[in-house]
């Protein structure tokens, strides 16, 4: 028997999710906590063809770079970069955040 709303294979469940949106969370408050937002965004955008080349980066410079942050956060960025959605998703908020910066 099939079921009626079957989960597409490789989709994450509801708390993976959220898990991701948090640590996609504190990377755009990193960020602005840094001041760095808005270039940030600029340099994701202009960078994208080579995104998951920085990604495969991350992965491999994660055990030194989790002496300074979060593993988790890592492995998630370096996700975010491999996924040209997830690449857009993380300028449109790093942009969103600098423009509530300059704004407000």
């Amino acid at each position: 028997m099939i079921p009626a709303n079957p989960e597409p294979p490789g989709m994450p469940q509801p708390s993976e999710a959220a898990a991701t949106q948090r640590d996609y969370s504190a990377w755009v408050i990193r960020a602005q906590r840094w001041g760095m937002a808005g270039l940030l965004a600029a340099l994701l955008d202009a960078a994208a063809p080579l995104a998951p080349l920085f990604g495969q980066a991350l992965y491999v410079a994660q055990p030194t770079l989790g002496l300074l942050l979060p593993r988790r956060s890592i492995t998630d960025l370096a996700q975010w970069l491999d996924q040209p959605a997830g690449l857009i998703d993380l300028c449109r908020a790093l942009e969103a955040a600098d423009d509530q910066a300059r704004n407000g």
